[in-house]
Formats: C-alpha cells, sequence, structure tokens
C-alpha cells in the first residue's frame, strides 16, 4: 500500500484543502481594451450629465430670485431653463481652470463665458435686461454653482445669530468697542449697543439685489434709526460723544452689516 503524504491529491480534479503548491503565479494583468475605455469614458459622462442635472435643479428650487428677475424680463420659463443649465454645464466643465475664493473663481469664469460665449449676453440683451445688470446676475449664478460644487450648505443663519457673528467681526476688526471704552462705555452696554445697531440694519435690509451705493444705503438707514423707538442715539449722547463721532461709529456699524449682509 502506497503511503501518500504530505496532503497528496490522489484525485487532481477535485480541490482538496490540504495541498498547497509551493509557489503561486501572480495573477496576469489585463490590458485594457478599446472596449473597456469606452465604458469608462460613458461611466464619466454619465456621473457628469447627473451632477449639472442635479445642479441645475437646484438653482431652479434653491436660487428662484435668479429665475424671478430673468421672469421679470420677459424671459419663458423654458428659454430660462436652457439659459440657467447653459451656465452650469459651462461653470463645470472650466471652474478647475481657476484658482481663488468662489468670487475670484465666479468674476474669471464670467470673464471667459462673456468672451467665448457672446450670444448669452446678446440674448439677455435682446430681453432688455439693462447691460450693467447682466455680468451681476450671471455671475450670482455662477457663484451659486460654485458653492453647490464645493460641498454640503450649512443651514442658514437665523438674523439672531448673524447679529452675533457681525457684532463679534465688528469687535474683532474695527475700534468701535475700543472708542465706546473710552467713553465709560461698559463691554455688556457697548456689546447690546452695537448688536441692536446689527439686528435694526438687518431688519431693514432686503435680500437680492444689493443696492448701488452702500454709504447711500447706509445713510437711509442711519435716519430710520434715529426716528425708531430704539433711542440708540439718545443713549449714545448721554456719554457725552461728540455728535460727529457718534455718527460715524453708527454709520460703520451700518455698513460692515450691509456689506456682510449682502456678501455672504
Amino acid at each position: 500500500m502506497n503511503d501518500y503524504s504530505y496532503g497528496y491529491n490522489m484525485y487532481p480534479y477535485t480541490y482538496y484543502g490540504g495541498y498547497m503548491p509551493g509557489y503561486i503565479y501572480p495573477q496576469a494583468i489585463v490590458p485594457q481594451t478599446e472596449d473597456m475605455k469606452i465604458l469608462a469614458e460613458q461611466s464619466d459622462e454619465v456621473k457628469a450629465e447627473y451632477q449639472i442635472n442635479n445642479l441645475t435643479k437646484q438653482v431652479q428650487t434653491e436660487f428662484v430670485s435668479f429665475q424671478s428677475q430673468l421672469e421679470n424680463f420677459g424671459i419663458d420659463r423654458n428659454t430660462a431653463a436652457f439659459l440657467i443649465r447653459f451656465v452650469v454645464t459651462f461653470t463645470i466643465n472650466n471652474e478647475a481652470k481657476y484658482s481663488g475664493n468662489i468670487a475670484q473663481k465666479a468674476s474669471a469664469l464670467y470673464r471667459e463665458l462673456r468672451n467665448q460665449h457672446s450670444w448669452v449676453i446678446m440674448m439677455m440683451r435682446n430681453y432688455g435686461i439693462p447691460m450693467p445688470q447682466i455680468p451681476r446676475l450671471l455671475t450670482a449664478l455662477i457663484e451659486f454653482v460654485l458653492t453647490r460644487m464645493a460641498g454640503p450648505v450649512r443651514p442658514p443663519e437665523s438674523i439672531e445669530q448673524r447679529s452675533i457673528r457681525i457684532t463679534n467681526l465688528i469687535r474683532e476688526q474695527t475700534t468701535i468697542f475700543a472708542e465706546l471704552d473710552r467713553y465709560g462705555v461698559t463691554a455688556s452696554i457697548a456689546n447690546s449697543m452695537v448688536r441692536a445697531i446689527v439686528l435694526f440694519t438687518l431688519k431693514n435690509s432686503t435680500a437680492g439685489e444689493p443696492p448701488r451705493n452702500i454709504r447711500r444705503r447706509a445713510e437711509e438707514i442711519y435716519r430710520l434709526l434715529e426716528v425708531s423707538n430704539l433711542n440708540i442715539i439718545s443713549e449714545l449722547q448721554g456719554y457725552s460723544i461728540p455728535n460727529k463721532q457718534m455718527g460715524e461709529i453708527v454709520r460703520t456699524i451700518i455698513i460692515i452689516t450691509l456689506r456682510d449682509f449682502y456678501t455672504t
């Protein structure tokens, strides 16, 4: 009787767990065929198409003010949808060319769009959209797309959260709190006063197209503040702050708030 030790398999076509070959041949590398390349390219195209569809839908459902402005100039929904999809596709295909923050990339992309696809500008002009307004509209649309491409969007700030953030910004980046301190305004009272002015400004600002002249709008809000029942002006006067300096402090707070409101 033969003694087959070391796990010898008497039936070579049957798997035998005890048998381990002395050398394992590496798996051969399968060359990429033309069909596989086409399949990969099609897969990329499907992903790109999905991204275009998704971002176009987000513009139409979330960036309602843009579409409303187009409709105000008589642009029908189908034409507006075509324009939005074209700009979304253009942004996706070209954003990698540019560096910088979203605003800088949006400006560069608008310039390229204007230079390479001037028919977009002409089409909007033919609907009666004023030329100065076209760059603002298209840049805002490109910024929206870039923002969504950058990742998940944080929940919108409440007016209270925004007022706190802007108040902290004023404390960190200006000398307003130091100036109030020189006139004996305690830190807590100064915080309350500054935040009250910020809140008043936010409540009297409308989202959408920013004012052409921020300083003029700040002056209008300052006048509203003077006649409001907040009494902030009279409270500041109670600390013997000269009228000119007090006006500069309040106007600066309003301007910073307006700039934040229309750019973030």
